[in-house]
């Protein structure tokens, strides 16, 4: 590489290569220097190549030096194909009248009953949805209902061709709680601080300022604690817009799919319902409370009947307990007889309740229920750091330290309480000749880091003509979203 002396004339000045040594009589030669901006040029190129890799737009394979760097199409992993094969052969073991939909398998149980032997007849299935939650389930009404009506999806394709005519789909407690970020990004926001910032510009600063201020003087900072009233400050401003998301998509999946639906729980001010059964927030003196209540919407998408929470867990002392009006309109009626009610969580360890549920002549009782901490806690011992609710009966406080949450579930709760409430009633013969049911439904999945756990149940207690030995169904798990159907 060089540049040739000229034709007429002497050759130029030339810089001698320091590497190669000088011969007499040799025609000498310019070398040039490679420019600098070639250099960067091609370490950029290298670069940009490596990131491309990192990225996965290149095949990973090693490349000679000068190849010309092409994309070449990515071949498919072995991870994948064994995936695959896997899912083909959960799909051939599955039993027959299972479902599996994108929030959870489903099973179907029979009650086991002689056919027109239970409460229904054999047309009636109930369905504990395990759903699982997410944060972004609240972003919307739109993703809310979406959600819901995902959740809903395996137990209603599992009946499908069967011979039911009424159906029962019980929630979660607390299903409707994330409705209190509706309207904020939550992918942008990223942390719950973020959250929780989008809520508070969603719901107007100023108002809820105003609100809280209201609180304050009113006494509620004294009452529940400046953290529970700021709380209670943007749940009251979000009450109308979380309630109206709430009631649209339950009433919707229920006029849809012509379902009695147990819509879980919300966090909102007393409500009304008006005559088009359609639920509003209450414009009266009471506004200033705050209820854990749950909605029951019939075949129509009417509120059949309303339930506030009587006993309240330490992270629901924010809200007000319903001790004395508990079961007000709670109780609801099949056109065909069948009489069921709802106990929220706790409320299902209390036996006063189930004495009121007995009275009131019930088939069924629903309990959304929902626990919040590590799935390991569902196996674990009450050691008592945890704070305990307030009044719980004293046989509970006897299994502290001694027995598994699991087992508080089973000895003190829905199952532990139908057997020896109902039983008392044996001089009313027409309680004793029917089976009755008790049905929950935990929640499950991860909303902001803070997990929830549970084992959905469907309890059979059995009439006095039929063997004395109770029946409970259980999910299969208590971290993952399932749905538990009983056919009857």
């Amino acid at each position: 590489r060089g540049v040739a002396p000229s034709v007429g004339g002497a050759a130029p000045k030339a810089k001698e290569d320091p590497g190669v040594p000088s011969q007499a009589g040799a025609t000498p030669f310019k070398v040039r220097a490679r420019p600098a901006a070639a250099r960067t040029l091609r370490v950029r190129l290298r670069l940009g190549v490596r990131l491309e890799r990192l990225r996965g737009r290149l095949a990973p394979m090693p490349m000679a030096e000068g190849s010309p760097r092409r994309r070449q199409p990515q071949p498919q992993p072995q991870q994948q194909q064994q995936q695959q094969q896997q899912q083909q052969q959960q799909q051939q073991q599955r039993p027959k009248g299972a479902a599996v939909a994108s929030r959870g398998r489903c099973r179907v149980v029979t009650s086991g009953t002689a056919p027109g032997g239970g409460v229904g007849g054999g047309n009636c299935a109930v369905a504990a949805i395990q759903m699982g939650y997410t944060a972004t389930m609240g972003e919307s009404a739109a993703a809310f209902a979406a959600a819901v009506a995902d959740a809903a999806e395996a137990p209603l394709r599992a009946l499908e061709g069967s011979s039911v005519q009424r159906r029962f789909l019980l929630f979660p407690e607390l299903v409707g709680l994330s409705l209190v970020w509706q309207g904020v990004d939550t992918h942008r926001a990223k942390t719950p601080k973020g959250i929780l910032i989008g809520a508070l510009w969603a719901a107007g600063i100023l108002r809820v300022l105003a609100q809280l201020l209201w609180d304050i003087v009113m006494g509620d900072a004294v009452r529940y604690g400046f953290a529970f009233t700021c709380l209670r400050a943007l749940l009251k401003c979000r009450g109308e817009a979380m309630l109206e998301a709430y009631a649209a998509a339950f009433a919707g999946l229920a006029r849809r799919t012509r379902s009695y639906v147990v819509a879980g729980s919300i966090p909102v001010p007393p409500l009304e319902i008006d005559a088009e059964g359609v639920p509003r927030i209450a414009r009266t003196s009471s506004r200033a409370k705050l209820y854990n209540t749950s909605l029951t919407f019939g075949l129509d998408g009417k509120v059949v009947s309303q339930v506030k929470k009587a006993h309240l867990t330490p992270p629901e002392y924010g809200l007000d307990e319903a001790l004395e009006e508990w079961l007000t309109s709670g109780v609801a009626e099949t056109p065909d007889g069948i009489r069921f009610a709802t106990l929220i969580c706790l409320d299902s360890f209390f036996p006063s309740c189930y004495g009121q549920l007995r009275a009131a002549g019930v088939d069924i009782v629903f309990s959304p229920s929902a626990l919040a901490g590590p799935a390991s806690a569902w196996h674990a011992k009450w050691d008592g750091k945890v704070p305990l609710p307030r009044n719980l009966p004293a046989e509970i406080l006897k299994d502290m330290g001694v027995v598994e949450e699991a087992e508080i579930w089973d000895r003190h709760a829905l199952q532990g309480h139908l057997g020896k409430v109902f039983d008392q009633g044996s001089g009313q013969t027409e309680q004793r000749g029917k089976v009755v049911y008790g049905v929950s439904a935990f929640a499950s999945g991860d909303v902001l880091g803070l997990p929830f756990f549970g084992r959905s149940r469907i309890v059979v207690q059995p009439s006095a003509a039929q063997e004395k030995t109770q029946k409970t169904h259980l999910a299969a798990s208590h971290d993952e979203p399932e749905a538990l159907v009983l056919v009857f």
